[in-house]
Parts: structure tokens; C-alpha cells; sequence
């Protein structure tokens, strides 16, 4: 199942891939090193699609949707899973 994870994962646009896999390790999405306009622009498009949203708590941080987190749970994808190998890579 691993390989089918990570040919999905290929599958996505980079900075949205990245953003999701820091978001799924627990890490904020904000802090990733891109330009800002493109984290920015990406952050609201993961959030028009239902992936990610502002935490309630600070609306700076960025969490997965209670969806997304049931989906990840049922696939087995855990922030052990993403690892920093996953998040650095490509």
C-alpha cells in the first residue's frame, strides 16, 4: 500500500503536495519555505477544495478538515508515515 500512497502523492502539484504533507505531519503549513504568494495562493485553493482551514483557535494555522483527518485515519496515513523525507523531497 506504501507505493499506492506515494503514486498518489506524486500525482498532486508540488507546493500543494507539500503543504498537505506538512499539514499531515502535525507541522504549520505557514512555515514551509516558498514564496509567499504561492504558499498563500495555495493555502486558499487547498481550501476550496476541502483539504485544509483555518484552526479556530488562530486563523494563522492552518489544520486538515475533520473530513480529511477521517479519510487519512481510514487509509492508514499517519504523520509517521510522512516523514521529513517525504516533506523535503523533490
Amino acid at each position: 500500500m506504501g507505493d499506492a500512497i506515494r503514486v498518489a502523492f506524486d500525482c498532486i502539484p508540488e507546493a500543494r503536495r507539500k503543504l498537505l504533507l506538512v499539514a499531515i505531519s502535525g507541522a504549520e503549513p505557514n512555515l514551509i519555505a516558498m514564496p509567499r504568494t504561492v504558499r498563500d495562493r495555495t493555502l486558499e485553493e487547498l481550501q476550496g477544495l476541502g483539504l485544509l482551514e483555518p484552526s479556530s483557535a488562530n486563523a494563522d494555522h492552518w489544520v486538515l478538515t475533520e473530513r480529511v483527518q477521517s479519510l487519512l485515519r481510514v487509509a492508514g496515513i499517519t504523520s509517521h508515515f510522512v516523514g521529513e523525507d517525504a516533506i523535503t523531497s523533490k
